[in-house]
């Protein structure tokens, strides 16, 4: 592995494990450096690096073009009191595009380091460029929310104005789609749209809007087919969206110490199956004005089987900026300020030789469908746990679980499944039944089996304290029991606020025995009411207590939903008159599901779903 050190007489330390090779970009100065973007060529020879370094006298702005064989500087172009942020190869790799803060993109020959042509007209910073498949165009996203596709040949630009800043440009390996993605940041609510045009004739094809709340984006990457779009908010989650419907498909949870930890930049492969993140840091006085939370990890994340896959330690600040390279075997990464340097990593190794637990900086490595280490589903004490539950469910014919939610949702629930609190509460326009949480289980979602929560679901149906219920904005919907055995769940005999449930530990409450307490003969509750299940003649599927519900900590995907159902037909078709498509949960009309009386229906249990009107 060659490590050749271009700052003379200063000391070359030491490659970390799995680093091929190691580029110094300012040690043995007295700068500040900081790199803005960096790039491979297309042929993987050449590692593009875009930087600034200043001290209390004087800013340098430039690219540095490096032989990626010898680490050696190929060619410079330095540009006094411009910062580039973003930099771009083009197809043949003999020009490179740049955009900055003086709101100009420019082409540079690579090989000479003069420029070839500057490109001027937006009235912001240029966030973002990218060159087309074919290399005749280079396309600019700017902070004054405008497009331009510019042709290097004439100089002349198509320009398309968009709903906010611009923050991400590319086009389809194939060369078939450009897309863009913009914020739109109003009254507190942030969304992010993604634009999609044709790339040969710039018909536009059509925008998404994601929804995150009222957090800030500020990085986001779209994946090589632009089927796929990575965000990274102000918060240590890293959110994965279809882009085909907009839609939230997972997340994953960026690293984190002893305080959260916002990843800095995320980058796809070429081929679209690794997601790479970088550790950064989160100084806020939100957690202890005396303490700063860092981690200077990469992370790699495969995004097809939903599961970490490596942690590579060497860095000594906040990863900066990342890339892979064309093959996919080597990721490029660059530390800032102190470190400043390029770290080479040979991605293409087995999987799994490195635990994630290796440093003081531990990361919660989440992600996807999940609020937990997906790797424990693998294990032989899950598979055990998940066969006992099965069978109990099996020998109490439990075959459905209930969920009640507001009817002003059902959309993003049958496009997105069902999603935690920590997940919602990034999303402003998201209210709770529950503003406080009491049981303090934020990452999980909460079940009943067989039949809903009455007491709870009466009275968050009330328009006011003293009225009855009001059911038509509300639906309920109805989930397949496997749930319970293929997901990660705990189970509570009442509500998981209650002193009774709450002292449980969680993992005392996720065991089969604690699932079979939820049908004890008697039970008397946080309030010392008693319940009797065979004065009360329950069947066997249905809880002792009407308030026992189930806690899980994974998102429930749409295919889990097996019926929705609503209270009256003027429900049902309200609904359905602006939200067309089709949808694979059944949709019915049946008031049952709806009683707040349990025990008026418990004779009529097994006629539950003779009534309804399916669709």
């Amino acid at each position: 592995m060659k490590t050749t050190n271009l700052i003379p007489n200063y000391p070359q330390p030491s490659l970390p494990e799995h680093a091929n090779e190691r580029i110094e970009i300012g040690k043995g100065d007295k700068n500040y450096w900081r790199c803005n973007a960096i790039q491979f060529s297309p042929d993987g020879t050449q590692l593009a690096v875009a930087i600034n370094s200043w001290t209390q006298t004087s800013t340098i702005n430039e690219i540095r073009i490096y032989d990626v064989g010898t680490s050696e500087v190929r060619s410079v172009s330095i540009r006094p009191n411009e910062g580039q942020s973003s930099i771009a190869f083009s197809p043949d790799g003999k020009l490179l595009a740049s955009g900055g803060d003086n709101n100009a993109v420019h082409l540079w020959d690579v090989f000479a380091g003069t420029a070839f042509i500057t490109l001027t007209g937006h009235t912001h910073r240029v966030n973002d460029v990218a060159f087309s498949t074919d290399g005749h165009t280079v396309a600019s996203g700017s902070q004054d929310g405008t497009i331009r596709l510019w042709d290097i040949t004439t100089g002349s630009h198509k320009e398309f104005k968009l709903s906010g800043p611009v923050t991400s440009v590319a086009y389809s390996l194939d060369g078939k789609i450009f897309a863009a993605g913009a914020i739109c940041f109003r009254q507190w609510v942030n969304f992010y749209t993604i634009y999609l045009w044709d790339a040969v004739d710039h018909t536009f094809l059509g925008s998404r809007k994601v929804h995150v709340g009222g957090n800030w984006i500020s990085r986001a990457t779209f994946s090589p087919d632009i089927k796929t779009l990575a965000t990274q908010v102000e918060g240590p989650m890293i959110f994965l969206w279809d882009i085909k419907s907009g839609g939230y498909k997972d997340e994953i949870a960026g690293p984190r110490c002893q305080y959260a930890c916002f990843p800095t930049c995320v980058v796809f492969s070429p081929d679209g199956k690794t997601l790479a993140s970088g550790g950064g840091e989160y100084p806020c006085t939100t957690y202890n004005p005396l303490e700063q939370s860092s981690d200077n990890s990469v992370y790699l994340w495969d995004v097809v089987r939903n599961e970490f896959k490596y942690r590579f330690i060497g860095h000594t600040e906040n990863v900066d900026s990342m890339v892979f390279s064309p093959d996919g075997k080597t990721l490029a990464s660059v530390g800032k300020g102190q470190d400043s340097s390029v770290l080479l990593w040979n991605v293409d190794i087995p999987i799994g030789q490195v635990s994630i637990e290796q440093s003081v900086a531990t990361p919660n490595i989440t992600i996807s469908e999940s609020n937990k280490d997906i790797a424990t589903k693998d294990d032989a004490e899950f598979q055990k746990r998940s066969f006992q539950i099965k069978q109990i469910c099996k020998d109490r014919n439990i075959t459905t679980l209930v969920h009640f939610s507001k009817l002003e949702y059902l959309r993003s629930i049958l496009e997105e499944g069902l999603l935690d609190r920590s997940i919602l509460e990034t999303r402003a326009e998201v209210s709770f039944n529950d503003p406080n949480r009491w049981d303090r289980q934020k990452n999980a979602i909460c079940l009943n089996i067989s039949f809903p929560n009455y007491k709870l679901f009466s009275k968050f149906s009330r328009p006011s304290e003293n009225s009855n219920p009001d059911y038509s904005k509300w639906i309920v919907l109805l989930l397949k029991a496997a749930v319970l055995w293929e997901l990660d769940c705990a189970f509570c005999k009442e509500n998981a606020a209650a002193n009774n449930v709450s002292k449980i530990p969680i993992e005392e409450r996720k065991q089969p025995n604690a699932l079979e307490g939820l049908f004890d003969e008697y039970y008397t509750d946080n309030k010392g009411d008693s319940y009797n299940r065979h004065s009360s003649q329950l069947p066997e599927h249905f809880t002792t207590h009407p308030q026992a519900e189930v806690l899980v900590f994974d998102r429930i995907r749409t295919e889990y939903i097996q019926e929705i159902h609503f209270i009256n037909e003027t429900a049902w078709n309200q609904w359905r008159s602006i939200n067309t498509g089709d949808y694979s949960p059944r949709f019915c009309v049946n008031d049952q599901y709806f009683q707040f009386g349990r025990d008026k229906i418990i004779q009529h249990h097994e006629n539950l779903n003779n009534d309804d009107i399916p669709f």
